[in-house]
């Protein structure tokens, strides 16, 4: 479906612009899936486990990369937990700082 593409490549980045260096704290981390959750429901048209107690997280995770097999025609992407992508950007930042010069003007820290 291309409301998942749009999905994984818009709204996963705007939400987690800026939140790279930031130390989520479990409430935000809770929201941050949460929010994917609820998201994914909607594209994939699944109504919550209040309602329906089959549509569980797993199943709606399943669905939403089943239908991004159907779908895609490029090479095959899975929709991770919104902190397991936030986790790889933070390692991902955190590399890069690590590989910086030491004479890089931002490296350099005073007190």
């Amino acid at each position: 479906m291309w409301k998942l593409l749009v999905y994984m490549s818009v709204i996963v980045s705007r939400v987690l612009y800026g939140l790279e260096p930031l130390e989520p704290t479990q409430n935000i981390v809770r929201m941050l899936d949460i929010f994917q959750l609820n998201g994914l429901r909607k594209i994939l048209y699944l109504h919550t486990t209040y309602i329906n107690r089959n549509n569980t997280n797993e199943y709606v995770y399943q669905q939403a990369n089943h239908a991004l097999e159907a779908y895609s025609v490029g090479p095959l992407r899975k929709i991770k937990l919104l902190t397991e992508v936030l986790v790889e950007k933070r390692s991902k930042l955190l590399g890069h700082v690590l590989r910086r010069p030491r004479s890089h003007p931002q490296r350099q820290v005073t007190f």
